[in-house]
């Protein structure tokens, strides 16, 4: 077993990487010839603009994994809005529903991964 911090920060990644992916392939609609090089192409530039974001992020939840953890939905829910309302800030409304659909999935794949419990976090002590 692993802890808690590290689980996060895990499962923190792998939604991100699903959120990317899911707006490489929003990007990519529309395009005829290579789908698979426009969505990588959209994915990868979506990784650099949203690194530094994703940095503060991932050093909030790792630091406040106990509370992360303790509400699950309210971050869960909470994350995909305060991530489109800070892209807009930054970016303008322009980006809003390829970041929605994005965020969207991550949460998702956020809360998936915490309901199969992988990786697994030990048990709290009480």
């Amino acid at each position: 077993m692993i802890r808690l911090r590290v689980a996060l920060a895990v499962r923190m990644v792998l939604a991100h990487w699903v959120g990317l992916v899911a707006l490489g392939i929003y990007g990519a609609f529309g395009v005829e010839k290579d789908f698979l090089v426009e969505a990588g192409f959209f994915a990868l530039i979506a990784w650099v603009f949203s690194l530094p974001l994703f940095v503060v992020a991932l050093v909030v939840v790792v630091v406040l994994a106990e509370w992360v953890d303790r509400n699950l939905m309210l971050f869960i829910l909470g994350g995909p809005i305060l991530v489109c309302v800070g892209w807009a800030a930054l970016a303008g409304g322009d980006f809003v529903a390829g970041i929605a659909i994005a965020a969207g999935s991550a949460s998702a794949a956020f809360a998936g991964l915490a309901l199969l419990g992988w990786p697994a976090v030990p048990a709290r002590e009480t």
